[in-house]
């Protein structure tokens, strides 16, 4: 139930037990009722709404598929979990700590999509007008030799 639909509950039952003058339990008892509710009512608009986490559009797709197979979250973390190497959902699940809860988070409370990197940036032997598969190869070897030392 979101905080929404919780307030719209909270007011219709004020607004449906509000018309009864007295009661069973004596008149005294719809004041403190509609005291109550009114109460209530206003702690309710005041809740946080969980915020939306951001994952890769693959994450969400797998999300969606899973959601509309009827798997129950408990079943989406197992077949992740069940595809191997060879899967990006899997290598997700392992390149930081907080993947899980960041899965689970967007499976509860809603997600949005990361937007894709619009441009790549190119060392300087690229912006002098060099040749791009030197490029990408002097950067390899300068990341092997950073790796080596």
């Amino acid at each position: 139930m979101t905080k929404d639909e919780y307030v719209k509950k909270l007011k219709k039952y004020y607004d449906d037990h509000k018309l009864k003058e007295t009661d069973s339990y004596g008149e005294g008892y719809t004041d403190g009722l509609a005291e109550a509710l009114v109460y209530a009512i206003g702690l309710a608009e005041k809740l946080d709404e969980p915020k939306k986490v951001v994952i890769p559009e693959f994450i969400a797709n797998d999300i969606k598929y899973h959601k509309k197979c009827g798997y129950t979250l408990l079943g989406a973390l197992g077949s992740a979990f069940d595809q191997g190497l060879e899967s990006d959902v899997y290598c997700w699940f392992f390149a930081d700590d907080g993947s899980v809860k960041k899965y689970i988070n967007a499976w509860n409370n809603g997600y949005e999509v990361e937007k894709e990197k619009k441009y790549r940036v190119l060392n300087d032997l690229a912006i002098r007008g060099a040749d791009v598969n030197k490029c990408i190869r002097e950067n390899a070897k300068l990341t092997q030799s950073r790796w080596l030392t």
